[in-house]
């Protein structure tokens, strides 16, 4: 049966391999990959069966890609380059000696020798992560070279970018960096008055100079470190396949960055900026609480806030250590006794002044029932909690305790739908054998009761 034209090529190009000497490329370190197959972009549809093996296996015309595991090889069979299956492209020489890599192990897919020039990494999903920087030279062929040398050639003959380095990557002109560029080792972005600047350098750092001096920098570090502008709008600044710093501004697809006259590096999203190398200014501090002699109902004084008397000589500070104190011609007249950074004092709205831990109530006034009421730091130095009627209820200065009567033994439960808190509350204040309903100490009654004091 005769053999179909593609499998007589095939057959006829394997004998003329294996007669001018070209077995090295069939060596078993290359025995898993393929020769260097094409297929053409611009090809709608284009399926498996639409690849072929190319007549001439060192290059890589417009428009042409390598997948993974398949290789170019030079005319004499001592260089190739090959897409790994690892997503790494890498260049060998005659004694199998990797002599360049696009570093993209782990995240390549595939390689395209791009109709516009560029040659190009992608991974699985479309994502370019490598490139030669070489765009805009229209109709360039990738080149494996007998001296190992991998070249994108324009079609004038010139050199548009090698693996050796002879010709390096243009730097990348004007201020903007589009979505799927990248600057490598020594480009940058420059402002339009050419007196900023944004160079990925080649320590790895990506720096933006404005006058001469440092503005702002990525804090990387490594030799081939590049800075991508994602097709998502992320910029990343990359070490092979590992991030080491990004903008964080991914889901902005077709964000750009550019480099200001103001010495500003800024990605914007259509006309929206979503980062900048300067941050805006921070808000002005909101203005300090104005001070007043009176905490009133529904208020609370934080830590570090006060209460000052009107002629200024008398003060009740809730303090940084968590101590309600009152002062009084700077000597200490009274103290809450509490302590823990963050305790705050609330003047309830159901007349009870609360000093809290987080949720917990440490010290009370025991005013509670007396809606409304407010507290005072007076002249006089006395701190003081008034009813709306204007009654005193409690007081900083405390007369001598007199002697209280013992009253009926009660419990918590007792209070239960008789009261609730605000009744023991009030029998925790009548009769001196009522401790038993303070449990931990704290100075607070029946705390699980419905109405104690909560923050």
């Amino acid at each position: 049966m005769p053999q179909p034209p593609a499998r007589r090529l095939a057959a006829l190009t394997l004998a003329c391999l294996l007669a001018s000497g070209g077995a090295a490329a069939l060596a078993p370190s290359a025995s898993a990959l393929s020769s260097a197959v094409v297929r053409t972009l611009d090809t709608p549809g284009a399926t498996a069966e639409d690849v072929s093996t190319l007549d001439v296996t060192d290059r890589l015309t417009p428009g042409s890609t390598l997948y993974s595991d398949q290789q170019i090889t030079s005319p004499d069979g001592g260089s190739r380059f090959v897409m790994q299956g690892d997503g790494n492209a890498v260049v060998y020489d005659a004694s199998g000696r990797p002599t360049f890599s696009t570093e993209t192990a782990g995240v390549g897919s595939r390689i395209d020798m791009q109709s516009d020039g560029n040659l190009v990494v992608y991974t699985a999903s479309g994502r370019p992560v490598w490139q030669s920087g070489t765009a805009g030279s229209y109709g360039a062929s990738l080149v494996m070279q007998n001296d190992g040398n991998l070249v994108v050639y324009r079609t004038d003959g010139s050199a548009a970018w090698s693996s050796f380095g002879q010709a390096a990557p243009p730097a990348v002109s004007g201020d903007t960096l589009t979505g799927g560029s990248a600057l490598r080792s020594g480009q940058q972005l420059t402002s339009r008055d050419s007196r900023s600047r944004a160079v990925m350098q080649g320590d790895g750092n990506f720096v933006v100079y404005s006058n001469g001096s440092v503005r702002w920098s990525s804090g990387t570090s490594g030799a081939g470190n590049r800075l991508e502008m994602q097709g998502d709008g992320n910029a990343v600044v990359y070490s092979g396949s590992r991030s080491l710093w990004q903008s964080s501004t991914a889901g902005n697809p077709g964000a750009r960055m550019v480099m200001q006259d103001d010495g500003n590096l800024v990605i914007y999203s259509g006309s929206r900026p979503v980062w900048s190398s300067t941050a805006p200014p921070a808000p002005p501090a909101p203005p300090a609480p104005a001070i007043s002699d009176t905490l009133n109902s529904g208020n609370e004084l934080g830590s570090g806030r006060l209460l000052r008397s009107s002629n200024g000589s008398s003060e009740a500070r809730m303090q940084g250590d968590g101590n309600f104190v009152v002062y009084s011609n700077g000597s200490p007249r009274w103290s809450a006794g509490t302590s823990g950074a963050g305790n705050r004092l609330v003047m309830q709205g159901d007349g009870n002044a609360v000093i809290y831990s987080g949720s917990r109530a440490v010290w009370q006034s025991g005013t509670a029932g007396n809606g409304g009421a407010r507290m005072v730091m007076q002249n006089d130095g006395n701190l003081v909690i008034y009813s709306t009627g204007g009654r005193a209820l409690w007081q900083s200065n405390q007369p001598a305790p007199g002697t209280r009567p013992n009253g009926p033994v009660r419990t918590c439960d007792s209070f239960k739908g008789a009261g609730d808190w605000a009744e023991a509350n009030r029998w925790f204040q009548t009769y001196a054998n009522a401790g038993n309903l303070d449990g931990n100490g704290d100075g607070i009654p029946c705390e699980s009761l419905p109405g104690a004091p909560r923050p």
